[in-house]
């Protein structure tokens, strides 16, 4: 999938209500002080899958993810890309950006809701409200601890296995059935993945021929949701 470099703009308006209620929820566990703190200079926008929230070795762009969906992207050497977390509402996305240059990049998947912060303010904040800094602490402690998973995924983990991962961290139920679909297109996958496309697509192949999913245009709908479960290593 060409992913589209767009700038971010600098029309983003007032954080509405509902946005603020999640932000606060988000950070309730700091107290009431960070919130109200960051809100003052926080702003909102809207952003459409394939737009780039945060690129590689950017800083100071982080931001609370309030609805649809983001990934968080990893450069190979051998010059492919990888999705290695997708970020979903309400989380931080960009927050290392805060203190440092990082090599990853935020992608939209779905058409997300996105408060974005002031890196001066969130430092200042950690600086006045310890509580607030404690929060972050744990929010950064936390994107180490998914290291090991990301080293598993890529070193030890078949093609077939991260399909599988990929394709329940993409899914949403349906609003009738309650059944999963990812809606997604082989070559996304591919990309997300970071695997070949002829890979993804036989991959699959032999998903749909198990009884596992059934693939359609542009969608992957999960028939047998444990069994891909068990795939993944969810199980």
């Amino acid at each position: 999938m060409q992913t589209l470099r767009v700038e971010a703009r600098r029309d983003n308006g007032a954080v509405d209500a509902p946005s603020r209620a999640a932000f606060i929820s988000l950070l309730s566990v700091a107290g009431d002080g960070p919130a109200a703190y960051l809100l003052r200079t926080a702003r909102q926008r809207t952003a459409r899958p394939g737009e780039v929230l945060v690129e590689e070795e950017q800083t100071d762009h982080a931001g609370v993810l309030i609805e649809g969906m983001l990934r968080t992207v990893v450069s190979l050497p051998d010059g492919r890309a990888a999705t290695i977390h997708y970020p979903k509402p309400v989380q931080f996305f960009g927050l290392p950006t805060v203190f440092t240059a990082v090599p990853l990049s935020v992608h939209v998947v779905r058409k997300a809701t996105v408060i974005e912060l002031e890196a001066t303010e969130v430092r200042r904040c950690a600086r006045v409200f310890p509580e607030f800094g404690e929060f972050l602490s744990r929010q950064l402690a936390a994107a180490v601890g998914r290291v090991p998973a990301i080293i598993e995924d890529f070193g030890f983990r078949s093609v077939s296995q991260r399909v599988a991962s990929h394709l329940i961290s993409l899914s949403e139920p349906d609003t009738l059935t309650g059944e999963r679909t990812a809606h997604v297109t082989g070559t996304a996958l591919a990309e997300y993945v970071g695997s070949a496309r002829e890979v993804v697509s036989r991959c699959l192949r032999s998903l749909s021929e198990q009884g596992i999913v059934t693939i359609a245009r542009g969608s992957v709908h999960i028939v047998n949701e444990a069994r891909l479960q068990r795939l993944a290593g969810q199980l």
